[in-house]
């Protein structure tokens, strides 16, 4: 009767042991104290795989001592094969659930679920194909969104980056307006914390909402450049062009005041007819850029 209760509690305790590894690895609940869980498990395991193991020692004492004959003998295997299958099918089953094997079960599941040709999967190879390099893992993802909230609010920080995309400084421009929204909305679902069971970050709220906001950065800065883009005219250009080389020639070589005063006046003469002619000239007005710096100073800034 002793070996049979000895038997009965070691079966217990491997089986409560191997359920609750199971949950340690598996349950979202014991997540926060998994380690601590599947230290307890191991421990009950461990104790009920030996405990079921002892009625066995002590038959094999009396079996080898020539004891009970060949009826304890077939019991003594029988018992052996049944306490050495439970202790198996418990390690078996902790092995499974384990995470290297749960972690090449997960990467293939999400193998199969991004190559299916509908769904999810076939969404994210389509939001790939169109954003080109983007982060694989999360601290990527988390850095990527970094990188473009730096970038953007560079625009609001730095004159010289400013100077470059006036557009970018102004926040009531749409497409301005639009890069902000969306750094905005990605503070809102940002977690430093990876999501489990997802195949890829796209998947997710907060990837999706990243890819978003790098789209919508390069779409702000696109508009920026053609807000931005030279509208001087061809008789503009020979203007300022003739004013530069003839100064540069007077900085650089010996002449009389009286020659440099009648290039002064011929250079005046030109410049202010390239004056005449760019208040003629038709133009759409670039938001933020006036008010933020003059030509001069943007000048001075990119010297």
């Amino acid at each position: 009767m002793l070996a049979v209760l000895f038997g009965l509690i070691g079966l217990a305790a491997l089986v409560w042991g191997t359920t609750h590894y199971v949950r340690s690895r598996l349950s979202e609940s014991l997540q926060d104290r998994r380690e601590l869980h599947r230290r307890l498990a191991l421990g009950a395991a461990g104790a009920g795989g030996l405990t079921l193991l002892a009625p066995d020692a002590v038959a094999g004492l009396i079996v080898s001592g020539g004891e009970g004959g060949s009826l304890a003998a077939l019991g003594w295997v029988l018992y052996r094969l049944l306490a050495l299958g439970a202790i198996g099918i418990a390690v078996l089953t902790m092995w499974l659930t384990s995470d290297p094997v749960t972690a090449k079960v997960r990467r293939g599941r999400d193998r199969v679920v991004a190559a299916a040709p509908m769904g999810i999967g076939r969404q994210t190879r389509r939001m790939r194909r169109s954003l080109g390099q983007f982060p694989q893992e999360w601290q990527g993802l988390l850095e990527h969104d970094q990188a473009l909230t730096r970038q953007l609010l560079s625009y609001q920080r730095d004159a010289e980056t400013a100077s470059a995309r006036p557009t970018m400084a102004d926040l009531e421009n749409p497409h301005t307006k639009a890069a902000v929204d969306a750094m905005f909305r990605c503070d809102s679902l940002r977690s430093m914390e990876p999501p489990a069971r997802v195949h890829d970050i796209l998947a997710t709220d907060y990837g999706r909402a990243v890819a978003a906001f790098d789209r919508a950065l390069a779409a702000a800065e696109r508009h920026a450049d053609e807000q931005g883009a030279s509208t001087v005219t061809t008789a503009e250009q020979k203007a300022v062009t003739d004013a530069t080389r003839t100064l540069s020639f007077l900085q650089a070589n010996a002449t009389t005041p009286q020659e440099r005063s009648a290039a002064y006046s011929m250079i005046s003469e030109r410049l202010a007819q390239a004056s005449a002619t760019a208040e003629s000239t038709p133009s759409r007005p670039v938001p933020g850029a006036q008010g933020w710096l003059s030509v001069e100073e943007r000048a001075r800034v990119e010297g």
